[in-house]
Parts: C-alpha cells; sequence; structure tokens
C-alpha cells in the first residue's frame, strides 16, 4: 500500500480570484517539495541582473538567500565599497520589484 501522505487542497480556496488562487497553490507546492528557496533565489537572480546592469552582475559571483537576508559575492573590492554603501537603497529595490520575497537584508561579500 502507497504510504505518502499528500495534502488536500480545497478548490473552493478563501481567496476569491484565480492569481491568489494560483498563488497560493505555488506557495504550497514549493513548500511540499522544499523549493521555497531555490524558487526564491531564481527570481532574485533575474531581478539583480536587471538592477545591476549587466557589468556589476558580471562581477557578482554567488548569490544566497536565507532568512531575508540576500548574501551578494562581488569579486571587485571597489564595486564591494560602492554596494556596502547602497545595502539600503538595494533591500527597498528589491521588496518593490519583488514583494512576495522577503528581504530584509543585504550582505555583500
Amino acid at each position: 500500500m502507497n504510504s505518502k501522505k499528500y495534502t488536500y487542497v480545497d478548490a473552493a480556496h478563501p481567496h476569491s480570484d484565480n492569481t491568489s488562487s494560483v498563488n497560493y497553490l505555488l506557495k504550497l507546492i514549493l513548500k511540499t517539495y522544499n523549493i521555497e528557496n531555490k524558487y526564491y533565489l531564481e527570481l532574485i537572480r533575474n531581478t539583480w541582473e536587471k538592477i545591476a546592469g549587466q557589468d556589476l552582475y558580471n562581477h557578482t559571483t554567488k548569490m544566497k538567500y536565507e532568512k531575508e537576508c540576500l548574501f551578494l559575492f562581488i569579486d571587485s573590492p571597489s564595486l564591494k565599497n560602492e554596494l556596502q554603501l547602497c545595502r539600503t537603497k538595494l533591500v527597498e529595490t528589491f521588496n518593490k520589484e519583488i514583494p512576495n520575497i522577503p528581504i530584509k537584508n543585504v550582505k555583500i561579500l
């Protein structure tokens, strides 16, 4: 007998429109398969390329999202210094561009 446990999702979820229902189902799937952070990181990566521009994006060697904190690994010391000065603005911009992903802090490494 199959011992997998499935989560029942009522089609008549309290959300009134289809967009909210789809968002709810997407979040449920991401949590169920434990891929929420990977999904968030991909959205953040795409947004970072848009915010930073191609030159700065190319100097970003790694990105990590953990506990509402975004870690940007930059290979240029001068760019690191510049970004350190505008971390608050980066948080605001990310939260404006992708409001469904909570970012409270950006660390430049």
